[in-house]
């Protein structure tokens, strides 16, 4: 069996992937995570993202 043909069968035998876990987490109420509310992300000259509640890219 080739390299380039051992990637794709090893990750079909795993299963689905669980995807972009941050929105999970959030949405099920997980207690090691602190909603911050207020404030931003700002850098580089920018004003980032603005702090919300819930989930914020």
């Amino acid at each position: 069996m080739r390299a380039f043909d051992v990637a794709p069968r090893q990750s079909m035998a795993r299963g689905p992937t669980l995807g972009y876990l941050n929105p999970w987490l959030y949405a099920s109420g997980y207690s090691g995570l602190n909603d911050i509310t207020f404030g931003s992300s700002g850098g580089c000259n920018t004003s980032g993202f603005k702090a919300t509640e819930g989930w914020d890219p």
